[in-house]
């Protein structure tokens, strides 16, 4: 199945998509308000990702590329935006190390020592989470998820 997304600006609207699948009547509209940039970057970010043969690698990996490029509102809210931009780089930062370890050797450390950093600091990217799973209910439910 070929994605085909109608990416205007300030709406991802699937409703062609939708119409007629089980679970998407088609009365039901499926808009979500991110942007178009966001729209356009997140799904090549998934099928990236999904080369990634570790399923919990490819989904923080997504989630970092994602909080790389967006800085978290949650945490802009609660810290300002000077934290949000912090914690930006900080997923950056971890990207590039994991970048360099093409046999995911150190992943689980690496992953870790950045989330057990960001409890320690009271952090929660959770604007970041929230989106991506929603990308990836899109994702897998118009391309798919290898459940491997």
């Amino acid at each position: 199945m070929t994605l085909s997304l109608d990416f205007t600006p300030c709406t991802l609207d699937a409703r062609p998509l939708t119409q007629g699948k089980p679970g998407f009547p088609a009365h039901v509209a499926l808009n979500i308000s991110l942007g178009t940039s966001f729209a356009q970057w997140c799904t090549p970010s998934l099928v990236y990702a999904s080369k990634i043969k570790e399923t919990k690698y490819a989904i923080s990996y997504s989630f970092l590329k994602i909080l790389e490029k967006y800085p978290d509102s949650h945490i802009t809210r609660k810290y300002g935006h000077k934290i949000a931009k912090k914690t930006s780089k900080e997923a950056s930062d971890l990207i590039k190390i994991l970048d360099g370890d093409t046999r995911h050797e150190s992943w689980g450390k690496n992953l870790m020592s950045l989330d057990k950093h960001f409890k320690m600091t009271r952090v929660n990217p959770g604007t970041t989470a929230d989106l991506l799973v929603v990308s990836m209910m899109i994702y897998d439910y118009f391309i798919g998820i290898d459940n491997a």
